[in-house]
């Protein structure tokens, strides 16, 4: 056998290998932990609860296998990055509802979503072998590195986008920006 034959052989080889694979699924890790970036504003109730009765008792039931980045949306700007990334997820802006999850692909906005599918989304990232972070926008990126997020309101409770206005109700679990949380309100 020439060199150049046994060349093609070990590049056949290698194929070969890396064809016979485990494939793993997109935006997966393997080292079991899942993943998951929080978006909340301070003043808002259904972040409130996210923050207390919805998201540590799952911190507590998985351990080290559940990771969550909790990122607060301190003023008009961020949260108006918040509404800027909703193309980049693939949603309408009216869908973009605080307390925000990314988690794999997957996007749960809105009390209601956390409550009815976080717990699953985590149980199916762990049988997967863990999650990565999920992919961010570049301007929400720059609010999740920050080194030490600290909620300060500089606005009211907020919480939905542009286009609803004040005339369109709350959905019931969410706050909205132009319409006051009812649930915050004295």
């Amino acid at each position: 056998m020439n060199k150049n034959s046994a060349v093609l052989y070990f590049i056949f080889f290698l194929l070969l290998l890396a064809a016979c694979a485990p494939v793993q699924p997109a935006g997966s890790s393997q080292d079991g932990i899942v993943r998951m970036v929080l978006f909340w504003t301070p003043g808002c109730s259904s972040c409130e609860k996210a923050l207390t009765e919805i998201i540590p008792p799952l911190e507590t039931k998985y351990g080290a296998k559940l990771q969550v980045l909790k990122v607060p949306l301190n003023n008009l700007d961020e949260v108006n990055r918040l509404y800027g990334s909703a193309d980049f997820f693939k949603i309408k802006k009216e869908a973009v509802l605080t307390p925000f999850v990314l988690i794999g692909n997957d996007v749960l906005s809105g009390e209601p979503a956390l409550l009815s599918s976080l717990d699953q989304k985590i149980q199916a990232g762990i049988a997967a072998g863990g999650l990565d972070q999920p992919a961010l926008s570049p301007q929400l990126a720059e609010l999740a590195a920050r080194a030490t997020p600290t909620p300060r309101s500089t606005i009211a409770p907020l919480i939905n986008g542009p286009g609803l206005g004040a005339t369109k109700p709350a959905a019931p679990g969410a706050c909205i920006i132009n319409t006051p949380c009812p649930t915050t309100q004295p």
